[in-house]
């Protein structure tokens, strides 16, 4: 069986980027979506040539997947298991502004966060973090979204740090850690040594606010993040309407957290349109994903 049958030589043609001529690889390739991945003439395994070729654009060849994927092999020798836990909550906040951060929780946020066992990630959307008034919709008041965002970054510093750092050291320190952040880049900005948790985005559009914490310790395991923010307001372009997204990779697993405000009301045109805009999200979200990949393996 070692590159003995037709399958297997194709296997080996396609790894190395040849093809023979007059005879397609494609050809030698046998689809078992169908089939459930048995040739029904010879009851062989054949390959799916669809898969495979996914596969191959993530580095994975064929045989290392057929490898890990045969009984005889133990797939520990491949495998590294890490436990995390994450906490993924949203609160519509209406405006209205955290604790004043010397200890107490006017807000609520500290029993909201707290209230499950200690999480290695906190990923948290906000919706309405500033009054969603004409001014601040049309213009897209850059200043007006900061001062809310860095009261509530420092809220919730508070809260993951208590004990390890002042409500003014917080407002020392996150302005130049969110700056640094709040791109494709990945830091813990410097302050692992005074922090258990650090902000790995804190991104919003208008009102709507999507921040992800994490423990220092996890950042160096952080190999890739993306934002995406998409806009649902009107003709698609006010962004008190939409989403702001961030898809990241922990180790060798991808994950993704959404922030949604979409629009109300409870006719059927309504929900209908909330389906649309969501369909438009995720849409845009996997375009993005797909451009950055692509990115990644030119």
């Amino acid at each position: 069986e070692q590159g003995g049958s037709e399958e297997r030589k194709a296997v080996d043609a396609v790894e190395a980027g040849a093809e023979a001529e007059g005879s397609p690889i494609e050809d030698d390739w046998v689809d078992c979506t169908e089939d459930g991945g048995v040739d029904p003439s010879s009851g062989e395994a054949v390959v799916d040539v669809g898969l495979e070729e996914r596969l191959r654009a993530y580095g994975v060849g064929p045989l290392v997947r057929e490898q890990f994927l045969s009984p005889q092999v133990d797939r520990q020798a491949y495998t590294k298991k890490h436990k995390l836990m994450a906490m993924v909550g949203t609160f519509n906040v209406n405006g209205q502004s955290p604790g004043d951060g010397d200890g107490g929780d006017a807000s609520g946020v500290e029993k909201w966060l707290m209230a499950e066992a200690e999480a290695d990630i906190y990923a948290v959307g906000f919706q309405e973090i500033v009054a969603l008034t004409a001014s601040n919709v049309l213009s897209d008041n850059f200043a007006v979204q900061q001062t809310a965002l860095l009261a509530w970054e420092a809220r919730i510093d508070q809260i993951l740090n208590a004990g390890l750092v002042s409500p003014e050291a917080s407002r020392q320190d996150l302005p130049h850690m969110l700056a640094e952040n709040n791109n494709d880049h990945i830091s813990d900005g410097g302050l692992r040594a005074k922090r258990r948790y650090v902000p790995l985005v804190a991104k919003s559009m208008v009102g709507i606010y999507l921040t992800v914490w994490v423990k220092a310790a996890l950042v160096p395991h952080i190999l890739y993040k993306e934002l995406v923010v998409v806009s649902c307001g009107v003709m698609r372009v006010l962004g008190n309407k939409g989403s702001v997204g961030l898809r990241m990779r922990v180790h060798d697993t991808y994950l993704s957290f959404i922030c949604v405000h979409l629009s109300s009301g409870e006719k059927r045109e309504d929900c209908a349109k909330r389906y649309w805009d969501l369909a438009h999200i995720f849409q845009k979200s996997i375009l993005s994903q797909h451009h950055q990949h692509q990115h990644q393996h030119q």
